[in-house]
C-alpha cells in the first residue's frame, strides 16, 4: 500500500491510495495478474461536490490504464475509484518485481493533483532449464548443453531409449554433461541401425523441481557392431561323388555339386541373420541361402570359396575365404580286342585299353579300375550257339 497527498492548498487534507495484494499466476505463459486498487481518503476538513469525470492514470509494469472516475467525496469517507487487473510478465528465470503507480487530477475545489506509487517483488514463477536434440552414436561420448534459466539451478538428466530408462548423472549437474551411450543399447533395436528415444533434463532449484525438458535422442549403431562369421562347412550334395573324395577340401568336376553350410554365424546385440552369401571367385557361381549349392563345376584345378553373412540391421560381416581342390573327371575309357592264338585257336588272347579319371588325393588315388573277363568252355559255348553234331 501507498498514499500521497494531493498538491492544492486543501490538497493536505486528501490523500490517494494504491493497494496491490491478490495475484494469480501463468507458469506456463510466465506472466502474473495482479489486482490493483486507488482510493480517495478524506479527513473531518476534506469534501469535494464537483469531482464527476475526472482522469485517472494508472500504470503497473508496461501495462498502462487511463480511466475517467468519480472523485466526489464527503468528509471522512474512504472511496474506492479503481478495481482492476494488470498482466505483468516475469523476467526469463521466472522473478518480478513491479512498479504500480496511480495519479488522479482531479483540479476542483483547492485539489490539484496526486500520484502514488509502490514497488511490489511477484512471487517467483518456476521455470525449467532448457536442452537440445542429442544426436549420438553408441559407444562413443556425446555433450549433453543444458540452457538454465537461473545460475542457481541444478539438473538431473533422464535417458529413455527402448526398455532402458535411466537416470544417466551420477549428480546434479550444471549447464552440460557428457555421456557415452554405453553398447548395450544397441540390443534394442535389432533390427536396425538406428533409432530414437528421449532426453529429459530435470531442473531444481535446491530440493525443488522446477520443472522438465524432454528432447529427442538420436542413436546410431557404431560401424564396428556387425554379424561375424567364424567359419563354413563345405559338403558334397552328390553322395556318390562324396563317397569317394570325402572331408569337404576335395571336389569332383562335374558330379560334385558343393553345399555350403554357415554355421558358424551370429548376430551380435540382438540381430539375427538374414542374408547369405558365397562365391567361387572368379566363376560366377554364387549361392545365397544357407545349404545353397554353386552347381556343376566345369573346371578343375585349386578354387577359392569367399563367404558372408548379413543381419537383420543389414550390416555385413567379415568375410571368411577357403581354398579347396577340384579335381579333373572324365567318365572311365575302355576298348579290348580278342584273338584266338595258340595250337588250334584254344588260346584267347586279350588285348585291352583303360583309362579312368585319376582323383588323386593326397597321394592315393580314389578312382579305381577294375576289370573283369570271363569265358566258357568252347564246347558250352558251341551248345550255347546251337551247334551240335551232325
Amino acid at each position: 500500500m501507498a498514499r500521497a497527498t494531493f498538491s492544492g492548498i486543501y490538497g493536505h487534507n486528501l490523500q490517494l491510495e494504491v493497494v496491490s495484494e491478490n495475484y494469480r499466476q501463468d507458469i506456463a505463459g510466465n506472466f502474473s495478474v495482479i489486482n490493483v486498487q486507488v482510493k480517495l481518503i478524506s479527513n473531518g476538513y476534506a469534501a469535494i461536490y464537483d469531482g464527476a469525470n475526472k482522469t485517472l492514470t494508472v500504470n503497473a509494469g508496461s501495462e498502462s490504464k487511463r480511466v475517467s472516475v468519480d472523485a466526489t467525496i464527503s468528509q471522512n469517507q474512504n472511496k474506492l475509484i479503481f478495481d482492476n487487473e494488470f498482466r505483468v510478465p516475469h523476467d526469463p528465470d521466472g522473478k518480478k518485481s513491479v512498479n504500480v503507480t496511480a495519479r488522479l487530477d482531479i483540479n476542483a475545489g483547492g485539489y490539484d493533483w496526486a500520484a502514488a506509487g509502490l514497488t511490489r517483488r511477484l512471487p517467483d514463477i518456476p521455470r525449467a532449464s532448457t536442452g537440445n536434440d542429442v544426436t549420438a552414436v553408441i559407444g562413443q561420448p556425446v555433450t549433453i548443453n543444458i540452457n538454465r534459466k537461473n545460475n542457481s539451478f541444478k539438473h538431473v538428466i533422464w535417458a529413455t531409449y527402448g526398455s532402458f530408462n535411466k537416470q544417466i548423472t551420477t549428480a546434479n549437474v550444471d549447464t552440460s554433461f557428457s555421456w557415452t551411450p554405453p553398447l548395450e543399447l544397441c540390443a534394442q533395436t535389432p533390427n536396425s541401425d538406428s533409432g530414437f528415444g528421449n532426453i529429459t533434463i530435470i531442473t531444481y532449484d535446491g530440493s525443488r523441481e522446477i520443472g522438465r525438458d524432454v528432447k529427442r535422442l538420436n542413436l546410431s549403431i557404431p560401424d564396428s557392431v556387425k554379424p561375424t562369421l567364424t567359419g563354413f562347412t563345405l559338403t558334397d550334395s552328390n553322395a556318390i561323388a562324396a563317397n569317394i573324395v570325402s572331408g569337404g577340401e576335395h571336389f569332383i568336376k562335374i558330379l560334385s555339386d558343393i553345399r555350403v553350410n554357415f554355421g558358424a554365424a551370429s548376430g551380435v546385440y540382438g540381430s539375427t541373420i538374414t542374408g547369405y552369401y558365397a562365391e567361387i571367385v572368379g566363376k560366377n557361381q554364387s549361392t545365397t541361402t544357407n545349404g545353397g549349392g554353386f552347381g556343376t563345376m566345369n573346371y578343375s584345378g585349386q578354387v577359392v570359396i569367399r563367404a558372408r553373412v548379413t543381419d537383420s540391421r543389414g550390416r555385413t560381416s567379415n568375410e571368411i575365404e577357403r581354398t579347396v581342390t577340384i579335381l579333373d573327371y572324365f567318365p572311365p575309357i575302355l576298348k579290348f580286342d580278342v584273338a584266338r592264338t595258340g595250337l588250334n585257336g584254344g588260346t584267347l588272347t586279350i588285348t585291352r585299353t583303360a583309362k579312368v579319371a585319376p582323383l588323386i588325393v593326397n597321394g592315393s588315388q580314389k578312382n579305381k579300375m577294375t576289370l573283369t573277363f570271363k569265358v566258357k568252355p568252347l564246347q558250352t559255348l558251341g551248345l550255347l550257339l546251337g551247334l551240335g553234331r551232325a
